[in-house]
């Protein structure tokens, strides 16, 4: 499941958003005339830049929530989130908590 597209389009339909994700439109006129090979969501046909940005965004579909926090077990589909949960729900604990994900 692919789709092509030609020309710097990156951002624009499908809903935006960082790393490749909602890919199509086009990007202030830019166009390198080359052409990129698109990765799409079976799910809800959205579509990547990437493969990782694409199994990424499958975890939302499957409900897969691998990251946990270390010091209250909630979990999340992605890394960044528990950096953000321990930097909001836990400041005092922060820092020895984000030594310990490093060592994971």
């Amino acid at each position: 499941m692919s789709a092509y597209t030609s020309g710097g389009g990156n951002g624009g339909g499908g809903g935006g958003g960082v790393g490749g994700e909602g890919v199509g439109g086009n990007n202030g006129g830019e166009s390198s005339g080359s052409i990129r090979r698109l990765l799409e969501c079976e799910h809800c046909h959205k579509h990547f830049t990437s493969r990782f940005n694409l199994q990424r965004h499958q975890l939302i579909h499957t409900g897969a929530k691998p990251y946990e926090c270390p010091l209250c077990h909630q979990r999340f589909n992605q890394s960044g989130h528990v950096k953000t949960h321990l930097r909001t729900r836990h400041p005092t604990q922060e820092a020895q908590s984000l030594a310990d994900l490093a060592k994971l």
